[in-house]
């Protein structure tokens, strides 16, 4: 697999966090969990919401037309450089605010209001999952970056 690889691959797994993002009200049923919230603190969960996604479409869109210029330039490097420190903050959050052996268990998400599709499953093993997804962006840009000539 060349490194041009890794950078298609990335960009698939930017527009899947795209996707995923703005599935949230969707998924953690934001009509009825955040209706206890006032207006102000609702509307920038669905601004922050909005502003990842848009977020990482503008990282797919770099790593679909762009990769020459990831690869072969120092600007290029530099976004492959913050891609690999965001994600690495994300994992290092996701530890952070969710544990890696039994915190996320006692998270009060009540498995019911999900329309999530892995309803067998408990709060620790979905957060464990989307750690090592974290790893995984890390690691498919971090190749390329390490060896790109820019």
């Amino acid at each position: 697999m060349g490194f041009k690889s890794f950078i298609y691959v990335g960009g698939m797994y930017h527009l899947c966090f795209a996707l995923f993002d703005l599935s949230w009200p969707f998924i953690f049923n934001w009509r009825k969990t955040l209706a206890n919230l006032d207006d102000l603190n609702k509307s920038i969960l669905f601004i922050l919401s909005r502003l990842n996604a848009l977020l990482f479409v503008s990282f797919a869109y770099l790593e679909f037309f762009q990769i020459d210029e990831l690869i072969n330039s120092t600007i290029g490097n530099l976004v492959l450089l913050y891609i690999v420190i965001f994600w690495s903050i994300r994992a290092a959050m996701n530890l952070q605010f969710f544990g890696f052996f039994k915190k996320a268990n006692h998270l009060k998400v009540v498995r019911s209001d999900l329309n999530f599709p892995f309803a067998g499953s408990s709060n620790q093993v979905i957060v464990n999952a989307f750690f090592f997804i974290f790893i995984f962006g890390i690691i498919v840009h971090l190749i390329p970056l390490l060896y790109s000539t820019g």
